[in-house]
């Protein structure tokens, strides 16, 4: 029963580098983006990920010119 307990506690949940990693995101969003916290944070994941690829991908190509 103690492994069991032990995996448990480690399997479920998010840890803090993946929620680092999402205000990270929501934070370049804000900045060069003009998404407000609140419409950054409340999309689906897929979405917020789709966004923030495409504006990375239009900084990258504003950047090479």
């Amino acid at each position: 029963m103690e492994v069991l307990s032990q995996l448990l506690g480690t399997f479920f949940g998010l840890n803090s580098d993946y929620i680092s990693n999402v205000y990270e995101k929501i934070f370049y969003m804000m900045q060069l983006g003009n998404w407000r916290f609140f419409e950054a944070h409340s999309i689906p994941i897929t979405l917020r990920n789709w966004f923030f690829d495409k504006l990375s991908d239009f900084l990258k190509e504003q950047n090479s010119k």
